[in-house]
């Protein structure tokens, strides 16, 4: 019961989920993702994470730059020590997200997740937090090797971290993003 990769990976064996990178010195531009994991005892940034065999980290912090909606993960392999030279300056662990394809035939999904049913009817409170999110994938029209998929999130808290010792929602205190992911897949010749 969980979203987002991070939080799949920092499920396993091996893997600390560190908190927040507040505690480094980072750039006020900076906005790495949150929470950091630690692989085999090792640093934040020995950790390699790619997209599809491709490298997501900032070169400057050595953080995950990615940010890969639900509705495009096919698959999440994590190597925590054993792995090749291949993936250079990356020491304690690797995490390879794999992204969805589409199929033969045309197909969607949309999901919404919200707090906005809670109230006083059934005594609990409403921090206005909601999901959106919708996928669509098959194959390219007039093409018979070639599929795409598309994914998109997008995210809306009017209270981003709700506090059990204020009554109500916190002023100030929302936040919303977007997150989309698309892919095309096929042969050529």
């Amino acid at each position: 019961p969980t979203r987002g990769y991070i939080g799949i990976v920092a499920q396993n064996a091996g893997v600390v989920n560190f908190g927040s990178y507040n505690s480094f010195q980072v750039g006020a531009t900076e906005r790495p993702n949150s929470p950091v994991l630690v692989v085999r005892g090792g640093r934040p940034d020995e950790v390699g994470y790619y997209v599809d065999g491709f490298s997501q980290q900032d070169l400057q912090t050595g953080l995950t730059t990615a940010t890969v909606p639900n509705g495009s993960l096919s698959e999440i392999v994590i190597l925590p020590g054993g792995f090749s030279a291949e993936y250079g300056r990356n020491l304690s662990g690797i995490v390879n997200i794999v992204t969805k394809e589409g199929g033969d035939r045309t197909s969607g999904s949309f999901e919404v997740v919200t707090d906005n049913l809670a109230g006083d009817w059934i005594n609990t409170p409403s921090y206005d937090q909601n999901l959106y999110a919708a996928t669509l994938g098959g194959p390219v029209l007039g093409s018979g090797s070639w599929r795409y998929h598309v994914a998109a999130e997008r995210g809306w808290c009017r209270d981003q971290s709700p506090s059990p010792l204020a009554s109500g929602r916190l002023p100030q205190n929302s936040n919303g993003s977007w997150l989309w992911n698309g892919k095309v897949s096929g042969r050529l010749g």
